[in-house]
């Protein structure tokens, strides 16, 4: 047959049940994008966009850094005054979801502050997330360095290891301890812990979990280190050993706040600091 012949349509040819109606491909690249914008907020630690249009939704990184790397293209609010309530200290779960579930355990701001008053003249804890090393919406963090996200935490090498199979537990809300938790945070710290105990044992190893709790430190970062397994049990003595020679004695923190993924981690304290 000809090429002719075999492009001829037979004569009881019927049309196609598939044929593309008009206005679906535009429907199919706003279902992308509203696909995208839904993972724009992979990191928004309130975990759920508020209601309203797109156009009525805070820009989380627009908040958090100032910046946003969609600029007019961003289907979200770059609300200047959401930014600079940000700045002063204002509680991200107040600002994007107009309420905040940890309560006093927050430890942020929860009342709008007063835009009209000169703000104070920069601390060193302005612009935290932009500045902090440790926060994912910072142009600053090392995402090479990153290893597995969670809901709540996220796993990344140090960048100076203390040993091979170093690794760090890091909250994505900018947190400055792992002390005090959600349910949800907890569950998932939990589910980490577990996971490179079971990783390390595989190897002879036991995992050690040591964290700063340090005024100086703005975002935790949970220290997770292998030791071999016939180490393990002369830790704490060796750790006591350590803080004598160093002039200072550690102590167990008795505390019924810690959550229950810290219960067998034994909260070490400078017992000669009389600092308030």
């Amino acid at each position: 047959m000809s090429p002719s012949e075999l492009c001829a349509k037979p004569p009881n040819t019927t049309l196609c049940p598939y044929t593309l109606q008009e206005g679906a491909a535009d429907s199919k690249k706003r279902s992308n994008d509203d696909a995208s914008d839904s993972q724009y907020w992979r990191y928004d630690v309130s975990k759920r966009q508020k209601n309203g249009s797109d156009g009525e939704k805070l820009c989380f990184k627009f908040v958090c850094s100032g910046s946003c790397p969609r600029g007019e293209s961003c289907h979200f609010q770059h609300n200047a005054e959401a930014r600079e309530q940000c700045r002063r200290g204002v509680c991200l779960d107040l600002i994007i979801k107009g309420k905040c579930e940890k309560g006093p355990e927050c430890s942020y701001k929860h009342e709008f502050q007063d835009l009209s008053v000169q703000r104070k003249p920069r601390s060193e804890n302005a612009n935290r997330s932009k500045e902090c090393w440790f926060c994912l919406s910072s142009p600053s963090v090392e995402s090479h360095l990153i290893v597995s996200v969670g809901e709540s935490f996220y796993c990344a090498l140090p960048k100076g290891s203390l040993v091979d199979d170093h690794i760090l537990i890091i909250p994505i809300e900018h947190l400055p301890n792992t002390l005090a938790l959600s349910p949800e945070g907890e569950s998932e710290l939990s589910r980490y812990q577990n996971g490179l105990r079971n990783c390390y044992k595989s190897q002879g190893n036991d995992a050690v979990f040591f964290e700063l709790v340090s005024k100086r430190v703005s975002h935790a970062n949970l220290q997770v280190v292998p030791v071999p397994s016939s180490r393990a049990r002369l830790l704490p003595n060796i750790f006591s050993l350590a803080a004598e020679k160093l002039g200072f004695k550690l102590v167990t923190k008795k505390s019924a706040s810690y959550s229950s993924s810290q219960k067998e981690t034994r909260v070490l304290d400078d017992a000669s600091d009389t600092s308030p």
